[in-house]
């Protein structure tokens, strides 16, 4: 009876940090990590892209909505010139609840800054996070920011890994 009880408690605390917290509700600080491509009219470059996110999700059962605002740098080389263009996104997040994953869809906008000039644009993505534990969430982003730079429509597609720590 001693081993059985001892077998069941040593399993109820080893599994407790893996089953603990089923739900999406909670903050979130994480870091991402990728690839970026800039389009301006003919011109374009790819760029490595990696940057910090925090934000807050509410689980509403089978789907989740939440909020989040993000920074990323990227360098490019266009004509010959290399520069870094930071960015600050606000995104709402809406997706479905599929236990440990979720695929949710992403509506925001955005601040752009290569150093000379700052523009706002919209950003649109999709992605698919992935519950490791209770509290470590992996996850992959696709997101498409369109900038207006004086009369110039500039597209960046990018897409990245993401890791997070929820709390």
């Amino acid at each position: 009876m001693n081993k059985l009880l001892i077998a069941a408690i040593s399993a109820a605390l080893f599994t407790s940090p893996i089953l603990a917290d089923e739900t999406w509700t909670g903050f979130h600080l994480g870091v991402h990590v990728g690839t970026s491509e800039l389009s301006a009219g003919p011109l374009d470059d790819s760029g490595t892209m990696y940057g910090i996110q925090a934000g807050y999700n509410h689980d509403f059962g089978q789907f989740v909505l939440g909020g989040e605002i993000d920074f990323s740098t990227a360098e490019y080389t266009i004509l010959g010139a290399t520069g870094d263009i930071d960015s600050i996104r606000v995104k709402l997040r809406g997706g479905y609840d599929l236990g440990r994953a979720m695929v949710y869809g992403i509506i925001g906008a955005g601040s752009f800054d290569d150093g000379t000039t700052s523009e706002t644009g919209s950003t649109l993505g999709l992605g698919v996070s992935y519950k490791a534990t209770g509290n470590i969430i992996v996850s992959g982003e696709y997101l498409r920011d369109s900038i207006d730079v004086t009369g110039v429509d500039v597209d960046i597609d990018s897409l990245s890994l993401r890791a997070a720590y929820k709390f």
